[in-house]
């Protein structure tokens, strides 16, 4: 297609590490919760269902959170979109336009997802286990519909060359009908599985957080002592709902010797005043049967992606003869007619090592090796570190993929500080208000 001559274009506003910075640092923080909503619905309902006292726990309380998560991610989400509006219009509108029934259809899937999940925190408050299982069921598919939306909306917007031979296949009168689609490229599935992968670990981060910060709180009194029953329908800290449903499992003689210990201890701290050890020794079980899934997932993905799809010339030609796009993968090299590297050599390295030690940390977590809440901030280190690297390399993989259409970098800055300094400032307050909502999280959904 012709490039767009940047001096027609309004200036930035800011300047052009000013956009990237912000671009980047609100796509990471969408992130964590859109993960949340991606991979951890589904996990709380299996966990619900089938779970045993922990899993149930950690199910109930994901599920009461759900809400407040959706809150955050679809406002932090604004950031990269924004940004996204701003500087990269002239391939956001156009990609948009083709797919704009695809496009509108987001909203007319997240905002009954949003009060379906409202809908199933409430019936797990009430000791429901089949309805918010359903309704979360629900939920869970119209995320997931939209997710891969939005991974079609980001892969055409980078595949400028392929919107004219769309708008022709999905036109009427030379008007976009906005039916066009980019399904048959299979880039958008590699993407959308390398998040689902990227999902399993912030997950993972999320139940040991959970498990350390959220759940546990000291107390300025005496601990709590052991306690001094033998059955766990005497524990005054065990639900109702719980000893229902234990007393159920052992009827059916399926309630196995942990599951009633774990109810036994329920609610009594150590020495220390701490709360929920069996919940935390769970998590750490847990995390390090679910961390082994992102990593694969998420590794596997990413690795086909940087490798075969954006700098492998010959793999680059065979995914794109199945795709209906006739963008490639990456731009082409004049000199030697094969696609350039678009991804730096040091970079998916860098990704790789931090999510094999995040995977390595969670598992000495297991084997007590690390303990406590100086393993969930190692963890947490880990999980940044990777979303981090993550984030940058897509934006350096769509600045490069467009720039022989619309060179971002090269367009004139005309700063204007008053809108500027106003995001800023809305910026720090939706910062601090999203450190009051998780506060408010912790003391509102009780165990």
């Amino acid at each position: 297609m012709t490039p767009v001559d940047i001096y027609s274009l309004n200036g930035l506003p800011a300047p052009y590490w000013f956009i990237q910075l912000f671009k980047v640092l609100g796509f990471i923080l969408h992130s964590i919760p859109m993960h949340l909503w991606l991979a951890g619905l589904p996990i709380a309902i299996i966990l619900l269902l089938i779970g045993g006292v922990n899993g149930q726990i950690f199910a109930r309380r994901l599920l009461k959170q759900m809400p407040v998560i959706m809150a955050m991610g679809i406002n932090l989400g604004i950031v990269p979109l924004l940004f996204i509006q701003t500087a990269y219009y002239k391939v956001f509108y156009p990609s948009t336009i083709l797919m704009a029934w695809h496009w509108l259809g987001i909203l007319a899937l997240v905002l009954p997802a949003y009060y379906l999940l409202y809908l199933t925190g409430a019936l797990v408050d009430a000791g429901r286990k089949w309805l918010p299982a359903l309704s979360g069921c629900g939920a869970s598919l119209l995320i997931v519909a939209a997710g891969l939306i939005f991974a079609s909306a980001w892969t055409l917007m980078a595949s400028p060359e392929s919107w004219a031979e769309l708008w022709r296949a999905k036109s009427i009168g030379g008007a976009a009908t906005g039916l066009g689609s980019n399904w048959g490229d299979p880039v958008v599935y590699l993407r959308f599985v390398s998040i689902c992968g990227l999902a399993l670990l912030t997950v993972t981060f999320w139940l040991l957080f959970d498990s350390h910060f959220l759940f546990v709180e000291k107390k300025g009194g005496a601990a709590r002592t052991r306690p001094e029953i033998s059955d766990f329908m005497q524990n005054p800290y065990l639900p109702k709902s719980r000893k229902k449903e234990l007393r159920r499992l052992r009827d059916a003689g399926k309630l196995s010797e942990e599951e009633e210990l774990e109810a036994l201890e329920y609610g009594y701290g150590d020495s220390e005043g701490e709360e929920g050890d069996a919940y935390q020794r769970w998590a750490l079980r847990f995390a390090s049967v679910l961390v082994w899934f992102g990593v694969c997932v998420s590794l596997g993905s990413l690795w086909f992606y940087y490798y075969k799809v954006l700098d492998g010339p010959e793999s680059v030609t065979s995914v794109h003869e199945a795709s209906m796009t006739t963008a490639p993968a990456a731009p082409i090299d004049p000199t030697t007619g094969e696609p350039e590297r678009i991804v730096p050599v040091w970079i998916p390295p860098i990704t790789f090592a931090a999510t094999a030690l995040f995977a390595i940390l969670v598992i000495l977590g297991n084997f007590g090796k690390i303990q406590g809440k100086l393993l969930v901030v190692l963890v947490g280190l880990c999980e940044a570190v990777t979303l981090t690297f993550f984030a940058i390399t897509r934006q350096i993989i769509q600045n490069e993929q467009i720039k022989n259409y619309l060179d971002v970098r090269a367009i004139p800055v005309q700063m204007q500080l008053s809108p500027l300094l106003v995001f800023l400032l809305v910026f720090l307050f939706g910062a601090a208000l999203i450190y009051w909502m998780i506060y408010a999280m912790a003391k509102t959904v009780k165990r």
